[in-house]
């Protein structure tokens, strides 16, 4: 038999290895760099609860207690399972979060040696990052962008590296030895460099805040010899205000087009909730509706003429609290503010009540400052949306949960029996079961879709179609495999068949490309109102493209509709080029020559 202490090692090495999925990625399938970190996230968590669930039936009772934080984190995830429909590996997931919370308290995890973990990933994360800024881009990820990691965007890149400043301050006054502690300070210096080149300003005032924070607690009995506690709250309301006012104008006016771009994506996003504000659209379902939204947002003229260039193709509400909302509804807001509540009011009491020893006082502002981090980032972009990125944030409120048990009573205490565990046990195996034959299934469809979509783009779309019948009963339910299926085919001029997939492709994936290549299709099977109708649809979803507004005045000038064409012609020619490029400028030429056309011929 196993013994009980291998068990708790193997766990624990597999706990610790998951903070290390985040430097995996893959080129040769498709969307390599999001879903191999999740695939062997999948295959790790499931391997710690079943390693977790057989060292409990060695024990005939576990005793569980649990603070209010600790219910409320049970309340959520269970109110965000309940509204999952059929997506098993969202809820498997799901019960990962629930069982790496708890495991902090299970396996008794060593705070230090996550610290280190997070410290040795982001450092990894940041050289990579600045070998990609100086030109030595070993991974091939840096195409559109010039420092990305091992991610796709600079966005993510800092979302896995800027909450680690805190975490690394708390190692560097951990440590006595001299040498340790300088080898902490350059890998501060090499965070921060990386952060700073970025060029993410929430990134730049997660930093200050985390980085501010910290040393605020650090230092707190000092600042309580000068100023009572009434004042000291006071002062610190005041000046965080002020500074994020300050800090949040400035960056805002570093770079205004991207800002007001945010803030178009927020006021989309406020009617979506008017639209469901109880129980939100669904965990996952922004990026299907939001382009929906946008498109009837831009049928009012005003709305163009004031907001048109700083729209996008948007899956998410860059902002974790709105999106939250829009998701989940008010009610899953509630508890996620309520979780943060409860961990900031218990976080600072226990740190003013000069009850920590030494160790645990770095290490729970060491936490609570990373996540603060967090939280500034989450409000200008995502982190919570990327579930090997919600690792870190889990861990940290585990490790707060951890401290705060040593020091206050839970409010609930029960006992579960060896039988109550053999059950979870055979639960989550049947899920494992019945989830991990189609993600290996998957896995390996996603290698030929990579394939295909190599061989659409070297315009040899037959061979590519032919890759895409190979998986396509894998990936049959996948928007995005349907969009690009669909308008492969629509290429080739076999327009009903292309069709069918790209209507399909509309349940569950949005993106006005799907229009224009429906109007394509429709257009050369002779449907020409289903065209213009998708070609419309696409202009109001993007209204500061030409292309829509392109397509449908050759439409237009090809059934004969000279007043409707002129009209769009005109649309083309006076609208300004967000992005210059020759094809836009090829295009307004175009429009030209046939402006002037239709003109003569009137």
């Amino acid at each position: 038999m196993v013994s009980r202490k291998l068990l708790f090692l193997l766990s624990y090495s597999i706990f610790i290895s998951i903070f290390l999925i985040n430097l995996i990625y893959s080129k040769s399938i498709y969307n390599g760099v999001y879903f191999v970190k999740i695939y062997f996230l999948f295959y790790a968590s499931f391997v710690i609860i079943f390693l977790e669930l057989f060292i409990l039936l060695k024990a005939d009772k576990i005793k569980y207690r649990f603070l209010i934080i600790d219910i409320l984190f049970i309340s959520l995830l269970t109110y965000l399972i309940l509204t999952i429909h059929l997506n098993y590996l969202l809820i498997f997931l799901l019960l990962n979060f629930l069982v790496f919370y708890f495991s902090f308290d299970f396996i008794k995890i060593n705070s230090k040696i996550i610290f280190f973990t997070i410290l040795i990933v982001a450092v990894i994360e940041s050289f990579i990052g600045l070998l990609q800024n100086y030109g030595f881009d070993f991974t091939a990820l840096a195409t559109f962008y010039k420092i990305v990691g091992t991610y796709t965007t600079p966005t993510l890149f800092v979302a896995c590296i800027t909450h680690a400043l805190p975490v690394v301050l708390a190692l560097y006054y951990l440590n006595k030895n001299e040498n340790i502690k300088n080898i902490i300070l350059f890998t501060i210096g090499l965070i921060l460099l990386a952060v700073l080149l970025s060029g993410i300003r929430a990134a730049w005032l997660a930093a200050f805040v985390g980085i501010g924070l910290f040393f605020l607690l650090k230092d707190l009995n000092i600042i309580k010899q000068w100023l009572s506690k009434r004042h000291i709250k006071i002062f610190t309301v005041i000046a965080s205000l002020l500074l994020i006012m300050f800090l949040t104008l400035m960056l805002y006016y570093i770079r205004p087009a991207s800002a007001n771009a945010r803030l178009l994506i927020w006021r989309i996003s406020l009617n979506m909730i008017k639209d469901h504000p109880i129980t939100g659209i669904g965990l996952g379902n922004f990026a299907v509706q939001y382009m929906n939204y946008q498109a009837e947002f831009f049928k009012n003229p005003a709305n163009i003429e004031h907001w048109a260039n700083v729209a996008g193709n948007v899956n998410h509400a860059h902002n974790e609290f709105l999106q939250i909302f829009v998701e989940t509804g008010i009610l899953g807001l509630l508890l996620f503010l309520a979780i943060l509540f409860f961990t900031y009011q218990d976080t600072f009491r226990l740190i003013r009540a000069n009850r920590l020893n030494e160790e645990d006082r770095l290490i729970i502002i060491g936490s609570i400052s990373a996540i603060s981090s967090i939280l500034v980032l989450s409000f200008f972009g995502f982190f919570l949306y990327f579930p090997y990125l919600t690792i870190f944030f889990i861990a940290y409120l585990a490790i707060i949960g951890s401290i705060l048990k040593k020091y206050q009573k839970g409010i609930i205490e029960f006992h579960l029996t060896r039988s109550v565990h053999l059950t979870f046990l055979f639960i989550i195996t049947a899920l494992f079961l019945q989830i991990a034959p189609k993600m290996y299934k998957e896995y390996k469809a996603r290698k030929v879709w990579q394939q295909a979509l190599i061989l659409a783009l070297y315009k040899q779309p037959e061979l590519a179609i032919k890759k895409y019948n190979q998986i396509y009963d894998t990936l049959k339910d996948n928007g995005e495999f349907l969009f690009m299926f669909g308008a492969t085919y629509v290429s080739i001029d076999s327009c009903q068949k292309g069709i069918e997939l790209l209507e399909r492709s509309k349940l569950n994936y949005n993106n006005p490309k799907i229009y224009i290549a429906l109007g394509n299709g429709y257009e050369k099977s002779g449907r020409f109102q289903k065209a213009i109708k998708n070609y419309q649809i696409a202009g109001y979803m993007m209204p500061h493209q030409l292309y829509p507004h392109y397509l449908l005045a050759k439409l237009y000038h090809k059934i004969k509709n000279d007043k409707k064409a002129i009209s769009e012609a005109q649309i083309v020619i006076n609208k300004p080029i967000k992005i210059d490029s020759p094809a836009a400028r090829q295009m307004k030429e175009k429009m030209h020559v046939l402006l002037d056309k239709l003109k003569k011929d009137h």
